[in-house]
């Protein structure tokens, strides 16, 4: 037959120092024969002290005895079972004391803020007492004292909601303790407060459009020393992530560099202790809108409009606020501003006069500028046609600003005395074979857009060539120094100055007398004195591009 033949298990003993109520928990014995009758609980508060009766309990299967103590001293404890199945034996349990003594003080690992919920989370580790039933979570008031529970639970990592604390404002604390299954809590850990990140777009940040800078600041990590902070960007237009870099502990701002602007960034700050364990802060989500742009800036055309003349025609929108507009000019590689608009009319025209039309090509576009001032819009770059002459053959460029299907470009042609122009039609072609150089005839070339509705929408035009009926270079056999006929030159209607070189030789040929052909020699020397009466020896060399020719003679100087 089974009986009560073994002691019951007192497990530990847990004082209410609150109530003086003291809480035995136990193991309860097994009663095969039916001898049972109750459990006596047995303590003395001192070692000298006999031990007395606390309280009893007649339930067989109690995991507890409570009991009244009457000081809170450090009790011992003992349970005793009656009775043994000869009815008369009784089993005293093992001797206890109450456990007063706490858990050891734990620290948070760290407070930080979730990417993705922008709830604050805490961590910790186990804390190393094998009785520990959970851990009080608090939010600290240290201004006040006051150390309000958040929660309890036998947890290692909390998600606080945002009910509970706004990680985007300050006054953030958070502190832990311990407790053990007596209840007995550890002190209250030190508060530990996360990164706190700011910005403001105004300041130093109102002016990022220019110098594409961004400035922003944070709180210190509080509750354990910082090594270093690590600083992070997502790039939301792109989807892609960017490290901006590293700064040590003590320093809480740092200005980046703005690769892109038109675009939108999540910002973190990341802090390190020396022994690799972190804290991310809030998130905060910054746009970086560019300037506005005008919807139109174009040029219309880049005309000859007459010898030395260019005419430059173009649209904007001046009325938009902040933008610049420069007409600017290419030399080479480099754009020059020649004129900053200030019509009030989205439509202008400019003219520039004094240029090399005849041999040189001129090249512009209309930038628009935003208030820093960078360049944010630019027209088709425009350059004017050039017509030259190389022997028979007339050459061109096209106009390269309307290339395509919408430019159509053919020579003009009109007799020189007339001013009726009539049109060659041999377009696309850029050269044009002449059949006659004799005919005084000038010649042009005509580039027209056609708009979307097949009528012309500009013309741009070269710059004029023309033929003289005349090609015949005379030179005068004798001239008067002071005299009637005072200077000794050439003439050809077809000659430009430039195209011509004079030489005088002395009967010694010595050289004493270089210059422009067309102009002449006055019949001095190098000293600029009058040569006597007598013959010198000349030299033309005519260079143009259809035709070189060379003429040497004498000439009498007569007096």
């Amino acid at each position: 037959m089974l009986a009560v033949t073994q002691p019951p298990a007192a497990l530990r003993a847990c004082l209410d120092r609150t109530t003086g109520i003291v809480t035995v928990y136990m193991r309860p014995v097994a009663d095969g024969c039916g001898s049972f009758s109750k459990y006596r609980l047995y303590g003395r508060d001192d070692i000298v002290k006999p031990f007395s009766l606390l309280g009893e309990s007649t339930t067989l299967g109690s995991i507890q005895m409570t009991a009244l103590l009457s000081s809170k001293k450090k009790w011992e404890l003992y349970i005793s079972a009656l009775y043994a199945c000869n009815g008369t034996d009784s089993f005293n349990s093992n001797i206890v004391f109450i456990d007063d003594t706490p858990p050891a003080e734990l620290e948070p690992d760290s407070v930080s803020v979730d990417y993705s919920t922008q709830r604050l989370i805490a961590g910790w580790k186990k804390a190393p007492e094998p009785d520990i039933l959970g851990y009080s979570i608090f939010k600290v008031d240290p201004a006040n004292g006051n150390n309000t529970v958040i929660d309890e639970k036998d947890v290692t990592q909390y998600l606080f909601t945002t009910a509970t604390f706004n990680t985007n404002q300050s006054g953030i604390r958070v502190a832990l303790a311990p407790y053990d299954s007596c209840r007995n809590g550890a002190t209250i850990s030190n508060y530990h407060s996360p990164i706190l990140l700011t910005y403001s777009m105004s300041g130093a940040n109102a002016g990022y459009r220019c110098d594409r800078k961004f400035r922003y600041s944070w709180t210190s990590y509080t509750g354990w020393t910082t090594d270093h902070y690590t600083l992070w960007a997502e790039d939301l237009t792109t989807g892609n992530w960017l490290y901006l870099g590293t700064v040590p502990s003590g320093t809480n701002s740092f200005t980046w560099n703005i690769p892109f602007l038109d675009h939108t960034y999540n910002f973190i700050v990341r802090a390190h202790t020396a022994a690799g364990t972190s804290s991310t802060s809030n998130r905060i989500t910054v746009s970086f809108p560019d300037f506005a742009k005008p919807a139109y800036n174009t040029l219309g055309h880049v005309s000859v409009i007459g010898a030395g003349v260019i005419e430059i025609t173009g649209t904007w929108d001046p009325a938009f606020a902040g933008i610049t507009a420069r007409l600017e000019k290419k030399t080479g590689s480099t754009w020059n501003s020649i004129k900053t608009l200030t019509e009030s009319t989205p439509k202008f025209t400019h003219r520039i006069s004094g240029l090399n039309t005849n041999s040189q090509e001129y090249t512009y576009r209309l930038v628009l500028y935003n208030s820093c001032p960078t360049p944010i819009d630019s027209s088709t770059e425009h350059t004017s046609l050039l017509l030259t002459r190389n022997y028979n053959n007339l050459q061109w460029k096209s106009y390269t600003a309307w290339s395509g299907p919408s430019e159509n470009q053919e020579p003009n042609q009109r007799n020189k005395q007339s001013s009726t122009w009539n049109r060659l039609a041999i377009s696309p072609a850029t050269n044009l074979i002449l059949t006659d150089t004799l005919k005084p005839e000038c010649y042009r070339i005509e580039s027209f857009r056609i708009g979307i509705n097949g009528k012309v929408a500009d013309t741009a035009y070269s710059n004029e060539l023309c033929l003289t009926a005349v090609d015949t270079t005379l030179i005068p056999s004798g001239f008067s120094p002071g005299g009637i006929n005072p200077i000794f030159k050439i003439s050809n209607p077809n000659l430009s100055r430039g195209q011509a070189k004079m030489s005088i030789y002395n009967r010694w040929g010595e050289k004493i007398w270089e210059g422009e052909a067309l102009d002449g020699w006055d019949g001095t020397d190098r000293k600029g004195n009058f040569l006597g009466p007598g013959a010198v020896v000349y030299l033309v060399e005519i260079l143009r591009p259809e035709k070189r020719e060379t003429f040497k003679g004498v000439v009498y100087i007569v007096r």
